[in-house]
């Protein structure tokens, strides 16, 4: 969630948070990252390596990307459903 409620450190702790998250995933496993707010945007085409994620100098900077607009969850949560059906 990246809408304008997350300003400040709750941005800041939840960009920390999904590090954090990866850094416990193993080596074999793959993560999707999609940010929402009005609208929703992929970090990336599809699920990565946890280590590709890990060595990424913008997920490594994900806090610097930002917030802005409303929350705007259910198509962001559609979107993820469907690549996932996918995957």
């Amino acid at each position: 969630d990246r809408s304008g409620s997350m300003q400040g450190q709750k941005w800041n702790k939840a960009a920390e948070a999904l590090q954090s998250c990866m850094q416990v995933l193993g080596q074999t496993d793959r993560a999707m990252i999609t940010f929402f707010e009005s609208r929703f945007q992929d970090f990336a085409e599809g699920p990565l390596p946890v280590r590709e994620l890990l060595e990424d100098r913008q997920f490594n900077s994900i806090e610097e990307i930002g917030i802005g607009g409303g929350t705007e969850m259910r198509p962001a949560l559609k979107h993820v459903l469907d690549v996932a059906s996918k995957c």
